[in-house]
């Protein structure tokens, strides 16, 4: 039978042993986990909170919570907890089985955002320099994948984007997502937006393979999850040529993050805001549901 996978929807996802055992685990989007009882003070002062986290975190981690009292015994998948709230997340692998993390820190909104964006896995390819993109278009070209080019205003070594993260966990094995930085830290990527028409950052393009790019399609508007992901799925349904996505999706196995170890990474959504030069010098201040 077919697992079936649950959604980062904006909302809590009460969990069951039912549903655990019907989606198997992660596979590509991150959950975050708080392990609670109802007749717990401090979880009943965490739950609006986590309400509100599951709606900021909405298309890029899975928000749960596990009733301790209702569901005594805790899955494999969740570990152990000693006591409530114990707030854990479950952290899936390119190879398969999924890591447990505990969060022992503040348990503010921001803080616990962060402490997810860190630990979101992703497929994104980033593109600092004109070898790095001749990578990607081989990898793409060996794996019959077509290309989304989001060209984004940002320093190099900085961190992806959780909306590209969960982008390229969402779409995995359908598609190659490729974070283009164009900034004056990486001087080396101004030739390839210019061959492409990219003149103002953000800016999302679709290459369907190596002989469309010289005809890319451009995405219009904000470019949101949303958006994104629909933009994604028209692109695809128009595709030329068909796909190896049983094969494509061990693209980067053994290699979950292409930008950095998961400890390292943190939420950027404005990391670009350091005096560097946009691309037409738009101005970068987005929501953070948007590149």
């Amino acid at each position: 039978m077919m697992a079936t996978q649950l959604q980062a929807a904006g909302s809590v996802v009460a969990l069951s042993p039912e549903m655990l055992a019907a989606s198997g685990g992660p596979s590509s989007l991150l959950w975050l986990v708080n392990i609670c009882r109802p007749s717990c003070g401090f979880c009943q002062a965490l739950t609006p909170r986590w309400e509100q986290l599951a709606k900021q975190l909405r298309h890029e981690v899975v928000v749960g919570s596990w009733d301790a009292h209702a569901h005594q015994t805790l899955p494999p998948l969740l570990g152990e907890a000693n006591a409530t709230p114990t707030i854990r997340a479950v952290v899936p692998s390119a190879t398969g089985g999924a890591r447990l993390v505990d969060y022992d820190g503040s348990r503010q909104v921001a803080d616990l955002a962060s402490f997810a964006a860190a630990l979101m896995p992703s497929f994104v390819t980033v593109v600092e320099d004109q070898e790095a993109w001749d990578r990607a278009g081989s990898s793409a070209a060996a794996w019959r994948l077509p290309r989304m080019l989001c060209f984004v205003r940002r320093r190099a070594s900085s961190t992806t984007p959780p909306l590209l993260k969960a982008l390229s966990s969402t779409l995995r094995g359908q598609l190659l997502v490729l974070e283009v930085r164009v900034h004056s830290s990486t001087p080396r990527t101004a030739a390839i937006a210019e061959r492409l028409g990219v003149n103002a950052t953000p800016a999302v393009l679709w290459l369907h393979s190596a002989a469309h790019e010289r005809e890319p399609v451009w995405h219009d508007g904000p470019p949101t999850f949303r958006r994104l992901r629909a933009f994604a799925d028209e692109m695809l349904a128009r595709r030329p040529t068909g796909r190896l996505e049983g094969e494509a999706a061990g693209l980067h196995d053994g290699s979950i993050e292409s930008d950095g170890s998961p400890a390292a990474l943190a939420p950027a959504e404005h990391e670009d805001a350091d005096g560097g030069e946009a691309v037409g010098g738009m101005d970068t201040t987005r929501e953070r549901d948007e590149l």
